[in-house]
């Protein structure tokens, strides 16, 4: 043996000395062999009339039927206390059971018996040794096993994959595929698959896209269903929507998981419209949503103010037995929370049967959006009294409601009783609302000072927050710092630029506003329009900021315009200094 393997088998046996607990498995196990029923004494493997593989094989592969792991160990315990020889099908029933058990020095044990007898290698052991490494978390484990017992082998690597990937170490993925690649190791479909889902959670379609090139041309791709979906799911969670649904609409055979995934994915990237018709297409395609995907609709919903479709698919779940569980809950009562139905949030969130820190932060935060503060801060009060631990996202629900109301003397206590009280630090969420709180009540300063005292680099929401305030509130100077550090945050992002612009436009400052765009029309970067929404019936109206006339039909365009006439005539003069000036 090698380093490796004498380190391995350096230590004492871990199964010397156990003995099986459930004695009438046992029995039973040999009544189906048409064995003799007999008692096993604990105390001497010698009292067992079993003398050949096959039996402790069948009597092994009988007890794990019962998932109890611990007899299966002890079995094969007893099996080797009696001479029995390993193989390959007892060392697989031995290496799950020690994953089951998360018992690491069982594993090194039993890899021990498969070095020993030459098994490591073998078709089905390999896999299982990888797996149970992979399993108890020692990952470095199951990667030197990868490069040093069979690196061809690309279920080994896939194996390996996807233990890094449920540790969210996706660098570490990318590494391995790396490595895979030098090694000269042929990747497989599930390995590939991996390779996507640890891009998508970096965010690295980009990278992705030349991948899943490669992936065509060497055959890997086919019509892997699992791999495609991956791929649609990569480029989701990048952004490139465009590359997601087209690679979409290639996909003939399109199952609920690549529905949910889609209708996610659009939702998730402000696509709301977009998302809902993903749903209605599922329908008309006769694929049944569940509860991720109905799910994922009420968060479109959500973003949309899209009441009445909220309530039908409320409606659509119950109808066809969709389970509200935590998670579907949880999106109804924010639902409605955001389209202003806060009471009807409350009932659905007072007749959860368990509700989790994600629950309450949710209705929390629904208050807090209604400017309920106080209703907010009482069921924090209550959420403590039930002894639910809040987290970093229930205060930022809380501090939140605190801003919306300008609960200003609260939203300081509550900042500084995360860390004292509960141990959890400020993120950058955490003080942007504590920046948008002090720039509501015109206390720049202090919040200038409250980002220069933070333990780390200040981010993007938080010089927004900021930048945000000093529109209001017309301040120049420190509207040129906050703009100065978001340009370099984000310098692909025109927001920054609109709202200085804004400042000097409030400033009466003409010319730095025309020079402000002058950048921006350099540096090619255009505001998205914004828009409001409306929902009429079955149909959710959109109003563009740019071009109104153009996103609506011409009885709601006449509606709006006769009622700006009538307004005006009525002496209303709108307030546009707070308006944003669109630099493109």
């Amino acid at each position: 043996m090698g380093g490796a393997e004498a380190s391995i088998c350096s230590e004492k046996s871990a199964w010397s000395g156990d003995q099986p607990k459930s004695l009438e498995i046992v029995a039973d196990a040999r009544s189906v062999l048409g064995m003799e029923k007999v008692s096993l004494d604990s105390r001497s493997s010698s009292e067992v009339p079993v003398r050949n593989s096959r039996s402790w094989n069948t009597i092994i592969a009988s007890c794990s039927k019962t998932l109890d792991f611990s007899d299966v160990w002890r079995l094969y315990a007893l099996m080797r206390q009696a001479g029995g020889r390993p193989d390959s099908y007892n060392l697989v029933f031995a290496i799950q059971a020690c994953a089951e058990m998360s018992s690491i020095q069982r594993a090194k044990s039993v890899h021990c018996d498969a070095l020993r007898w030459g098994l490591d290698a073998q078709e089905h052991v390999a896999p299982a040794l990888v797996k149970m490494y992979a399993g108890l978390g020692f990952l470095e484990d199951a990667r030197d096993f990868c490069c040093g017992v069979l690196p061809g082998r690309s279920i080994l690597w896939g194996l390996t994959m996807r233990g890094l990937l449920k540790s969210s170490k996706d660098v570490e993925v990318l590494d391995l595929f790396s490595l895979m690649n030098r090694l000269g190791t042929q990747v497989d479909p599930s390995s590939a698959v991996h390779v996507a889902q640890a891009l998508g959670n970096l965010a690295g379609g980009e990278v992705g896209g030349s991948f899943h090139s490669l992936w065509i041309r060497n055959g890997v791709l086919g019509s892997n269903t699992r791999l495609l979906t991956s791929l649609v799911d990569m480029y989701g969670k990048s952004g490139m929507l465009a590359d997601a649904c087209k690679l979409f609409e290639e996909i003939d055979d399109k199952d609920i998981v690549l529905w949910s995934l889609m209708v996610a994915r659009l939702a998730q990237n402000g696509k709301s419209v977009e998302a809902l018709r993903a749903f209605q297409r599922m329908l008309a395609a006769m694929v049944m949503p569940n509860e991720v995907t109905v799910a994922s609709a009420l968060f479109a919903c959500s973003q949309l103010g899209a009441l009445l479709h909220g309530e039908s698919l409320h409606g659509f779940a119950i109808r066809n037995g969709i389970r509200l569980d935590l998670v579907m809950s949880t999106a109804l009562l924010d639902m409605y929370a955001k389209c202003g139905s806060i009471w009807s949030s409350r009932k659905v969130f007072d007749g959860m049967p368990v509700r989790n820190v994600f629950s309450w932060s949710a209705i929390i935060g629904g208050f807090g959006l209604q400017g309920l503060c106080s209703e907010a801060l009482a069921l924090f009060d209550q959420m403590k009294e039930e002894q639910v631990e809040p987290n970093a996202v229930t205060f930022v629900s809380i501090l939140s409601a605190c801003s919306h109301s300008g609960e200003l003397e609260e939203g300081r206590r509550r900042f500084e009783s995360m860390s004292r009280d509960f141990g959890i630090a400020p993120e950058d969420e955490h003080y942007a609302c504590m920046v948008d709180l002090l720039g509501r009540a015109g206390l720049l300063d202090e919040a200038a000072l409250l980002i220069q005292g933070m333990p780390a680099a200040p981010g993007a929401g938080v010089w927004g927050a900021l930048l945000g305030a000093c529109r209001i509130h017309r301040r120049v100077g420190l509207a040129e710092k906050a703009a100065g550090e978001l340009f370099l945050l984000e310098p692909d992002q025109p927001g920054a630029y609109v709202l200085l612009s804004n400042v000097y436009a409030a400033a009466g400052m003409r010319e730095m506003v025309e020079k402000t765009r002058a950048e921006m029309k350099r540096k090619g970067l255009r505001k998205m329009s914004g828009f409001s929404s409306v929902e009429v019936g079955e149909k959710v109206y959109l109003f563009l900021a740019k071009n109104p006339a153009a996103s609506i039909d011409a009885t709601v365009g006449e509606l709006s315009r006769r009622l700006s006439s009538q307004m005006k005539a009525m002496g209303y003069v709108p307030d546009v200094s707070f308006a944003l000036h669109d630099g493109g």
